[in-house]
């Protein structure tokens, strides 16, 4: 979103700890059907809970605080973060703060989560098929057989066939986002 944070170096933030509980809260939501109907979240005060969560990660006051830095040319070009995309389809798309909240909500929950799910479930596809694991790790051998210690290029990934389809395979027997939570108002076309 823009924000420099450190939380690898100081984890007691309050966004991050709003973040855990919010996805905690979010994984009891799922795994409790009771919950699912939404007039059900405020009779258990899970509603009061997530909203008190959302407001104490602040993110409100990041968008708003992102988009006055927007406004006065202070974000470099290159230094754009997905947020400034949100803020200036803003108009165009007739979006309001609660909207540009929800999408931020959306990729910074999965950027957190569905990651390293996904690379979690890899791992575990790896290890219980070492015969899978060794083709794989040989792909990437080849690649990289010229130069170890250089970073991955596009070009590379564009020859790790058979790594991307163990991958593909993985999320597909292990989905990271297994269902979708949002609702529609109207009818989709």
């Amino acid at each position: 979103m823009g924000k420099v944070l450190d939380s690898q170096q100081q984890p007691d933030q309050p966004y991050v700890t709003a973040i855990v509980k919010l996805m905690n809260l979010g994984t009891a939501i799922a795994m409790k059907p009771y919950l699912w109907p939404h007039f059900m979240r405020p009779v258990v005060g899970r509603k009061r809970e997530w909203r008190e969560l959302l407001e104490s990660a602040k993110l409100l006051q990041v968008i708003f605080e992102r988009a006055q830095s927007l406004a006065k040319g202070e974000v470099e070009p290159e230094k754009r973060a997905f947020l400034d995309l949100l803020l200036e389809e803003k108009q165009r798309q007739n979006l309001d703060d609660e909207d540009i909240r929800e999408e931020v909500d959306t990729f910074m929950f999965e950027g957190h989560d569905t990651t390293s799910a996904g690379l979690g479930w890899a791992v575990w596809c790896f290890a219980c098929h070492p015969e899978i694991q060794q083709r794989a790790f040989e792909e990437v051998a080849k690649v990289f057989s010229a130069d170890q210690d250089r970073d991955l290029t596009r070009d590379d990934m564009g020859k790790l066939i058979y790594l991307e389809r163990c991958i593909k395979e993985s999320m597909r027997l292990f989905p990271p986002v297994p269902f979708v939570t949002r609702q529609l108002h109207s009818d989709f076309r």
